[in-house]
């Protein structure tokens, strides 16, 4: 039998449900119809965190799950851009769908969860990459 490598683990045993039960708590009060897609949101990102750690968790695989890792995470920054970039023009004209505005703050703590299994100079790396292929207006 493998034996399941440290960053899967800590994925698949800690990191994935600490996150999912914050990110819960962050929507608790928000109206039914927010909070179902909301809940929907989590359950989908939560399971591809998941689903990514599980698929890759033999010891022999962690360099595999550390690139696909800083994959989701430049994937999950973008995201995060375009929510904020919807939320800031949405407000510009009135007022921002609390969707948007909440998918954004999700959308960070599911990237915190994939940032567990990189080191800070991993995810300074991938900002940098970010910051250079983001368009400039």
């Amino acid at each position: 039998m493998q034996t399941v490598n440290p960053i899967a683990d800590k994925i698949l045993n800690h990191t994935a449900t600490s996150v999912e039960d914050s990110l819960r708590e962050m929507i608790a009060d928000l109206d039914d119809t927010v909070r179902t897609r909301a809940e929907r949101y989590i359950d989908d990102k939560i399971d591809a965190v998941k689903q990514l750690a599980a698929s890759m968790k033999d010891e022999d695989m962690e360099q595999d799950l550390h690139r696909s890792l800083s994959l989701m995470w430049l994937e999950l920054q973008m995201e995060w851009q375009r929510y904020n970039d919807v939320m800031s023009y949405q407000m510009f004209n009135g007022e921002a769908d609390p969707f948007v505005v909440i998918s954004g703050s999700l959308v960070s703590g599911v990237q915190q969860a994939v940032a567990e299994g990189l080191s800070d100079d991993d995810i300074q790396r991938l900002y940098d990459i970010y910051s250079e292929s983001a368009p400039v207006a």
